[in-house]
């Protein structure tokens, strides 16, 4: 099970985020400082899961070199998914939304490229 430690603050993350968008805008969502586990109606893609799973049984350097990875993996994942929305999708308030958190997530993708594990840089 993945419970506590960067996996579990990882996963809690993603929950947080999607449990905090199905909410509403970000006036509408407030802390509470408590933590409750939900059961999302979407499962998690086994490759998603094999990967959680793995940082779970990894430490030291084989840990942050995964962990780096997973962060470049998914921030590619949500810039895709954002700029394409932004690009092409229905709603005209998501597209405004996709549209004002590329930057955000750009910016988080060129921090995420400085974690270990990150390919060599040409000079």
């Amino acid at each position: 099970a993945l419970v506590g430690g960067p996996v579990g603050a990882a996963v809690g993350a993603g929950v947080g985020a999607t449990t905090g968008a199905a909410a509403g805008g970000a006036a509408d969502v407030q802390a509470t400082g408590s933590v409750t586990p939900i059961r999302l109606g979407v499962p998690m893609p086994p490759e998603k899961v094999a990967m959680l799973n793995q940082l779970a049984s990894t430490s030291g350097p084989q840990f942050d070199r995964l962990y780096g990875q997973a962060q470049r993996m998914g921030h590619q994942e949500a810039l895709a998914l954002h700029a394409g929305y932004a690009q092409a999708g229905n709603d005209p308030a998501l597209r405004q939304f996709a549209a004002s958190v590329v930057p955000h997530i750009e910016h988080h993708l060129a921090d995420a490229r400085r974690l270990p594990g990150a390919a060599a840089r040409r000079r």
